[in-house]
């Protein structure tokens, strides 16, 4: 294929059920190759065949990534066999709920409406109990067999990220540029998830010499990520059926032709015994589901080297969200990141940063001396 200012389309048959790989290479003018790709899923597969009573995996495809409070997840559920009966679990540092379904063909949808108290995650796990068709030793079906009983286990982790819970921070300085030792005020705005401000979040200020930062590659923790960690299942599970042993298929076969055998000559002799009988037989019968910097300070000697310019622990927001902070630097000729993480509620966390620079007007260097500079000198001291 070539490409074109518009997307090309590329289509393929799917003639057989189970995971697609589709992958595209691509190449420049100067013969520079790139890939890409992605994985389907076409439902209908052939699985390969189980000796024994073994857990088998049922295939768990979300219709999207992620999900939010309010959405309904669209699970499909590919069973290794069918008709089952399903039980579907939520677990989440324990068992969340659970419900029954039931499944009569290979594919089945389940919808799990997505609660706020889902965030960050939620596991689901779906339970499979049926019966699947004997396959001699070769791997090939046995249909005129009783089938086996089977058992097969899904399990998906789904994605709720606080997207609501997340704070949008503001970090303006009046002054981005100061001289040393020169003062600004930073100004803070917090703002929820849909743009709303914040009253009363708190938030926690910190200016520092980025020199001394960039010693440890630092940068601040994301608290969304400290505070709404993955959570963890917390639950084991037990399958008693894994403990079954199947009879030899040979075996059986050679088990289900003596019975029929057996059925052949009691049907030849019920006649006979019918008509020995002097009494009728009983019947029987049986049923069965930040404004401007100030100005500067007069020329001095330098004597504040501080790397920490501010440190300010819980600083308040107002009706309209927002909060002020003064900032006097130290000494230094050097760039200060201004660090601000902010909580409101205990639920609602965010982070924002900016930069103030401290510099003079005219601020010399000492370059290095070339290489030819090295060697007029080292000829001269001979």
């Amino acid at each position: 294929m070539i490409s074109a200012k518009e997307p090309v389309t590329c289509t393929f048959e799917t003639p057989e059920g189970g995971t697609y790989r589709i992958t595209a290479t691509v190449s420049d003018s100067k013969g520079r190759p790139n890939r890409s790709q992605f994985d389907r899923w076409v439902s209908g597969g052939q699985r390969p065949p189980a000796r024994n009573v073994e857990q088998e995996e049922a295939s768990l495809i979300p219709d999207k990534k992620d999900y939010q409070p309010g959405d309904t997840a669209e699970i499909l559920v590919q069973a290794p066999f069918f008709p089952a009966e399903g039980l579907l679990t939520l677990r989440r540092s324990g068992l969340v709920t659970t419900e029954r379904f039931v499944m009569t063909g290979p594919t089945h949808v389940l919808k799990i409406p997505i609660q706020e108290s889902y965030i960050p995650n939620v596991w689901v796990q779906v339970d499979l109990v049926g019966a699947a068709v004997r396959t001699d030793d070769a791997g090939q079906p046995k249909p005129d067999l009783p089938k086996r009983p089977a058992f097969a286990v899904g399990q998906l982790n789904l994605a709720v990220p606080p997207l609501q819970r997340t704070l949008k921070v503001e970090v303006a300085p009046r002054a981005a540029k100061l001289e040393p030792g020169g003062k600004t005020v930073i100004d803070l705005t917090v703002k929820d998830a849909v743009g709303r401000p914040v009253q009363g979040a708190e938030l926690a200020v910190v200016v520092v010499d980025e020199a001394v930062l960039a010693l440890t590659n630092y940068r601040l923790a994301d608290p969304l990520a400290t505070f709404y960690s993955q959570r963890g299942e917390e639950m084991s599970d037990t399958h008693l059926r894994s403990h079954i042993i199947l009879a030899d298929p040979d075996a059986l076969a050679e088990s289900q032709a003596q019975v029929v055998a057996e059925r052949a000559v009691e049907a030849a002799r019920a006649p006979v015994l019918a008509a020995m009988a002097t009494a009728p037989a009983a019947k029987l019968m049986a049923g069965a589901r930040a404004d401007a910097a100030e100005a500067a300070p007069p020329i001095a000697v330098r004597t504040d080297f501080d790397a920490l310019a501010v440190f300010a622990a819980a600083m308040p927001t107002d009706a309209q969200g927002r909060g002020q902070v003064d900032v006097k630097l130290p000494d230094n000729l050097t760039r200060y990141r201004v660090m601000v993480v902010a909580v409101a509620g205990g639920r609602q966390f965010g982070q924002g940063e900016s930069a103030i620079t401290a510099r003079l007007p005219l601020m010399p260097r000492a370059p290095r001396p070339r290489a030819s500079s090295i060697s007029a000198i080292s000829s001269s001291s001979r």
